[in-house]
């Protein structure tokens, strides 16, 4: 439509072509298309296993409860793609790593802490516009989050593949997570249910964040990781809170929200004037 009705025809000339870049453009971007179907066929593997072993009602269930972080991932992806730019502008100057490793961290604490307060009110979004009979999907929301995080922090990282111009990687780190989805959706799923698909999804994700940490160190030192690890630490202590009470999971909330502005404050604010 934008090609025809748009005009976008005009800018089309076979005869400014040029071989050199056409294999350029073709070599970079060939890779992403089977990354990108895998990355769907990764979200889509415990369908049709859910369907098998916990029937329809518990596969609408998950359904449900994934349309929590599937719209905090949609959000801040945006932000993924319009930081893309700046790394690309940023790469291999001096302060590079320094920025970099910056404004990963400011990023990842707050989709932290969006995803803590999300959480936290996810009971009330329940009840207020689900049917009751799905309500049991509340339990799955803390451990979906982790997904979340995950996936936001791989897109985070793989900034450094578009901008050296090596998306093999996003194939590779693509084909690892998509095995360890694959036989953890076959391993958990006929022994913990919904769960399995759960931690499935949350590990998997975990997979693709670590193996594109590893491939990034080739161009970008990842700093602070103790800071990522204290976080990740309280946000599982968090998860178990959550299943204890409402009250227990508002007072965490409150700690590790609380812990996550006093560590980054300067920089939140910082970052908050910059977005808008």
């Amino acid at each position: 439509l934008l090609f025809f009705f748009g005009g976008f025809y005009a800018y089309l000339s076979f005869h400014d072509i040029r071989k050199k870049y056409l294999l350029q453009m073709l070599n970079y971007s060939i890779p992403l298309i089977p990354g990108l179907i895998m990355l769907w066929v990764l979200n889509a593997l415990n369908r049709p296993l859910l369907a098998k072993y916990v029937g329809m009602t518990e596969l609408g269930i998950f359904v449900i409860a994934m349309k929590f972080p599937v719209v905090l991932n949609t959000g801040f992806s945006m932000f993924g793609n319009s930081w893309q730019i700046s790394v690309m502008e940023e790469f291999k100057k001096k302060d590079y790593s320094q920025y970099y490793n910056r404004i990963l961290k400011v990023a990842f604490s707050i989709a932290l802490f969006v995803a803590i307060i999300l959480t936290v009110i996810s009971p009330l979004a329940f009840h207020c516009f689900i049917d009751s009979r799905f309500h049991s999907g509340i339990q799955y929301i803390a451990v979906l989050m982790l997904w979340f995080l995950f996936s936001f922090t791989g897109m985070l990282i793989g900034t450094n593949f578009s901008a050296a111009k090596r998306s093999k990687y996003f194939l590779i780190s693509s084909i690892v997570s998509m095995c360890s989805a694959l036989i953890g959706n076959i391993v958990l799923i006929p022994f913990l249910g919904v769960w399995g698909a759960v931690w499935s999804l949350a590990l998997s994700a975990l997979v693709i964040t670590v193996v594109r940490v590893f491939l990034a160190s080739r161009y970008v030192k990842m700093k602070q990781i103790s800071y990522y690890a204290v976080l990740l630490c309280g946000y599982l202590l968090f998860c178990i809170l959550f299943h204890q009470g409402i009250l227990e999971a508002v007072a965490a909330a409150i700690v590790l929200c609380g812990i996550i502005l006093k560590w980054n404050w300067s920089d939140i604010s910082n970052f908050i004037h910059y977005v808008f």
